[in-house]
């Protein structure tokens, strides 16, 4: 996430959560999806598939 710090949390929050409803998480990027996972203290690692997996679980 080097150079994505910058990224407000808030706002991702609310993307990610925005694309869950519309089932579009596929959508947002590798550094999105694993700022949010960080903020919920989940584990960012894996491929993309895996980080909207938890992002699923997480959410559901």
């Amino acid at each position: 996430m080097k150079g994505k710090q910058s990224l407000d949390q808030s706002d991702i929050s609310y993307k990610v959560l925005n694309c869950y409803k519309k089932c579009e998480l596929h959508s947002l990027t590798v550094a999105e999806m694993k700022c949010f996972l960080a903020s919920k203290k989940m584990k960012v690692g894996g491929k993309k598939e895996e980080l909207i997996q938890r992002i699923n679980l997480l959410l559901s």
